[in-house]
């Protein structure tokens, strides 16, 4: 399944500090720079090309491209901040900031906290207790009032620094998307000669295109179109160009005898469990940074990167380069 299918799935976090709704006009272009300003009409251009889940891959690599430039990235602190803690000027000033950040729906405080290194002993109960809401508030961390470096709270703080974006992808009204064009719903069948030519160009001769079938308003996909072998079963009357070489990635697999079934699964699962959303299963971004091999990668996320840059990487072309 592509990104483009789970569009209708695909929800976004508003900032902390709300901004008017925008409708947005299609025709703006498709640049990061475009996006990293919030603006709306490249929003909504890419969303309309490539999805919503698209719109959330862009966010999150501006997020990280932010965290690796701006110094107000990633805080950290230098020993324990909070109930019987060491509560150093600068890290009760960078955990005060942090928790300033955090939406109050989300555990942060109703009322800003002093920013300025203040450790008095009022201040710092105020501060104790705003770390233990934000605790309580959040999934999976220890309720004991502190904040320690490198520990699961800061680290928890860190993510949801969410200020970075000036327009909230929640206050942006997406129009709806247009009638597919007429296509060939009966089925199975083979891939006519635009997808052929479109699969050529992309996999070459690493992909037998001759045993692709094509399934269109399957009635097996569980609302998701998917690829079980060499057929790719479609949810609905058409498909983009980039779900056919989305999935037609999953029957490049297939063909190599990768067990990509089960990679996708474990991925989605544990995408869900850690984020509650199993769509963070095809972010590659972050291997990219690190440089992790591709053959590393889980089987959405290398299918994803096809299908993104409609080219096989070097590595499975032979070729020397990254991935």
């Amino acid at each position: 399944m592509s990104s483009q299918d789970r569009a209708n799935e695909a929800q976004t976090e508003s900032a902390s500090v709300p901004a008017p709704a925008v409708t947005a006009r299609a025709g703006a272009p498709l640049t990061l720079a475009a996006l990293t300003a919030g603006h709306p009409d490249a929003v909504f251009a890419l969303q309309r090309r490539a999805g919503n889940r698209a719109v959330t891959r862009a966010l999150a690599r501006r997020e990280l491209q932010r965290k690796k430039s701006d110094p107000l990235g990633h805080k950290t602190i230098s020993a324990s901040v909070g109930h019987s803690s060491y509560n150093l000027p600068e890290d009760v000033a960078t955990v005060a900031f942090l928790l300033n950040k955090v939406p109050s729906a989300q555990g942060g405080p109703t009322i800003p906290l002093k920013s300025d290194g203040s450790v008095s002993k009022e201040d710092i109960a105020v501060l104790t207790a705003a770390i233990l809401q934000f605790q309580q508030a959040q999934k999976g961390l220890s309720q004991d009032g502190h904040v320690d470096p490198g520990e699961a709270t800061l680290a928890r703080l860190n993510s949801l620094d969410v200020d970075f974006f000036p327009i909230s992808p929640g206050d942006i009204q997406f129009a709806p998307d247009p009638e597919p064009p007429a296509v060939d719903t009966r089925g199975p069948r083979g891939v006519n000669t635009s997808e052929h030519d479109l699969l050529k160009s992309v996999y070459g001769d690493h992909l037998d295109i001759s045993k692709i079938v094509i399934v269109f308003n399957a009635v097996l996909g569980a609302g998701s179109t998917r690829t079980i072998g060499n057929t790719i079963e479609v949810q609905g009357g058409s498909m983009s160009d980039h779900t056919l070489i989305h999935e037609a990635g999953h029957a490049y697999q297939y063909q190599l005898g990768d067990h990509y079934i089960a990679s996708s699964l474990w991925a989605q699962f544990q995408a869900t469990i850690r984020h509650g959303d199993r769509g963070y299963a095809y972010q590659y971004e972050d291997l990219v940074d690190k440089k992790v091999p591709f053959d590393n990668w889980n089987a959405e996320q290398q299918a994803e990167w096809i299908a993104d840059h409609r080219q096989l990487p070097p590595s499975r072309r032979g070729e020397p380069g990254y991935p």
